[in-house]
């Protein structure tokens, strides 16, 4: 499905404001899925604020990026 600029910058304003929402959350809120908002952050240069971390159970987490 074809979204216009607007909505896509809308969206990526949601994932990056003040009260910023994860890709997650705001697919579950706008019917868009997880892999085209997070794309569209990719697109826009916006690093990810969060990485993968492994732990000690193996399970697979995602976790907040600590500040250089």
């Amino acid at each position: 499905m074809p979204y216009s600029q607007m909505f896509k910058h809308k969206m990526i304003q949601k994932m990056i404001g003040p009260d910023a929402l994860s890709a997650t959350a705001l697919a579950k809120q706008v019917d868009v899925p997880q892999v085209t908002l997070s794309k569209w952050l990719r697109k826009a240069g916006i690093p990810s604020r969060y990485v993968l971390e492994r732990q000690h159970n193996g399970n697979i987490t995602m976790v907040p990026k600590t500040p250089n």
